[in-house]
């Protein structure tokens, strides 16, 4: 269903890449790629190098560390994107985006949905 919540990284995996978007919580994200993962916070990524194993990033203080997976989620000058897509172009268009979770009670999300549809509401349940 649309509104899977997953437990673990293994799940996600998992999840067809058919979709063309795929909505996900950011704090529930970060739940799961934390979940038995050694985190060393501080430290900034100015590169990697992707091998058949898995993937060496590098650091600004020199060291480097060998992982599975590598998630770029370093932000809008994140050196991870830009040697990930170096052709990728970032406009900026003026706008902030802000996410948040409300809970709505059913009565009210079921107004919301009938007077504008559900295109562009996500019902979570859970």
């Amino acid at each position: 269903p649309p509104t899977k919540q997953v437990q673990n990284l293994q799940e996600i995996v998992k999840i067809p890449d058919d979709f063309s978007v795929i909505i996900s919580y950011r704090d529930r994200l970060r739940d799961v790629l934390l979940d038995g993962v050694s985190v060393q916070w501080g430290k900034k990524c100015i590169g990697y190098e992707e091998t058949k194993e898995g993937v060496w990033v590098t650091f600004d203080d020199g060291s480097q560390e060998f992982c599975d997976i590598l998630v770029g989620a370093d932000g809008i000058n994140s050196p991870v994107r830009k040697q990930r897509l170096p052709e990728l172009q970032i406009f900026d268009y003026g706008v902030t985006h802000v996410n948040t979770n409300v809970a709505v009670p059913k009565y009210l999300m079921d107004r919301i949905i009938k007077l504008h549809g559900n295109s562009l509401l996500q019902k979570s349940l859970g």
